[in-house]
């Protein structure tokens, strides 16, 4: 029973208390996976919807995450004599009103979904600071199109399994979570993290969880990943670095005698490239099972965190002056300043500006970097928690420790 959320629904039999069941589970259809005695049985099903007891020894030994069971008083009675009222919700019709039963209800299956947002934003977390962290340190080229096909790839499962819920937070915590990254950078991929998934997850809201959802999220997720790397540029240099690069590509296309193409060709022909990723990643993670992948990586989540807790200390924001200094240690990390040098001789030599013109440009795109290194390192986890604990937003907070806990780990490990 301990491994069963089992919500009763009571009361005398009545057509109100009757019709409300039925509606209330038609309502459930659109973002779990239902369950029941009568009509389409759902794979693996979140929930189980039952009229009687009868049937409830098979239901707990298939580990049905929850329950919920309309009975009447006098079978209620019944149920008690039979099994153990541990970690059972009784919610009598007779003396609270609809609105306050179905409340109650989605209450307590979003405290079961914040396992699962844990667990699930744990394996992101493991992959982006892990994994991730491991090709930035050995400089494998194409490295962010392969963790952003795989991230994509992730939450399309995860979006399986949960029909789209919670994806939002699974996203948020992961990008979060990036603070903690054990070397390089830590505001891009943060942003990049959060936008990409954020675009992937985004349809769902609006066309619900299916195929054409997903395919639009992943297209959009991977289209992202050119139109941000753009869009950071222009945010640190302006618009001069279009003309540098325009005219960079220009002189090298004109050397190599393909004086037609340009700048905007290759930014299309990248574009076009990451729609069909997109596509391709968006069929596969939707229509095959990946069971068996899943199962690995709960396994590898569910054996390290046991070993270690949270260091409460850990989820308080830097000091000013800490975040500062490590900003600074931020801009002059080869990781990022490498590219940074590169960027501003593409523009030195390819641009007729001005000296004067030119340094305000460099001193422009430093200070931003800086200011942006200050802010992710300033993040308050502790506070964030507190306030998701007070918004009825616990299950997500749960969610947090757990990657956390992963997190740590893995920085402990190495």
């Amino acid at each position: 029973m301990q491994k069963c959320n089992v919500i009763i629904i009571t009361g005398d039999t009545s057509p109100e208390k009757t019709s409300f069941f039925e509606e209330f589970t038609n309502r459930l259809k659109k973002n779990w996976k239902i369950g029941g005695v009568s009509g389409h049985y759902q794979k693996r099903p979140d929930i189980f919807v039952l009229d009687n007891h009868e049937l409830i020894p098979t239901i707990l030994k298939n580990n049905i995450p929850n329950l919920i069971l309309s009975i009447t008083k006098s079978q209620l009675e019944n149920f008690r004599k039979k099994y153990s009222m541990d970690h059972v919700m009784i919610l009598d019709f007779d003396k609270m009103n609809s609105n306050l039963i179905e409340k109650k209800i989605l209450s307590s299956l979003k405290k079961g979904d914040g396992e699962k947002i844990g667990l699930y934003a744990s394996m992101t977390s493991l992959v982006e600071v892990g994994l991730g962290s491991t090709l930035r340190g050995f400089h494998v080229p194409f490295k962010g199109t392969f963790l952003a096909g795989l991230q994509n790839f992730m939450l399309i499962l995860f979006g399986k399994d949960l029909k789209g819920r919670g994806l939002f937070w699974i996203v948020l915590i992961t990008a979060g979570l990036k603070s903690f990254s054990l070397t390089g950078s830590k505001l891009r991929p943060m942003l990049y993290i959060f936008v990409q998934g954020t675009l992937l997850v985004a349809p769902s809201w609006i066309f619900g969880w299916n195929f054409f959802s997903v395919l639009l999220g992943s297209v959009l997720m991977g289209l992202s990943t050119v139109i941000m790397s753009l869009a950071i540029k222009y945010i640190l240099f302006g618009t001069v670095f279009i003309e540098a690069y325009m005219n960079a590509f220009h002189k090298l296309f004109s050397w190599v005698g393909f004086s037609g193409l340009g700048f905007w060709h290759i930014v299309l022909l990248a574009l076009v490239v990451k729609s069909l990723i997109g596509i391709i990643i968006a069929c596969a993670g939707y229509f095959f099972q990946y069971s068996g992948f899943l199962e690995k990586l709960e396994f590898r989540i569910n054996k390290l965190n046991p070993e270690i807790k949270t260091n409460i200390s850990i989820l308080h924001r830097s000091s000013w002056k800490s975040s500062l200094l490590e900003g600074g240690r931020d801009i002059l990390s080869k990781r990022y300043f490498i590219p940074f040098i590169f960027i501003s001789l593409v523009i030195y030599f390819f641009t007729r500006m001005a000296p004067g013109d030119y340094m305000l440009i460099i001193v422009r795109g430093l200070s931003i970097s800086w200011f942006g290194f200050v802010l992710a390192r300033r993040i308050d986890f502790h506070s964030i928690i507190k306030h998701l604990e007070k918004r009825e937003l616990s299950y997500v907070a749960d969610g947090m420790l757990k990657a956390l806990n992963v997190v740590e780990h893995i920085k402990k490990k190495r």
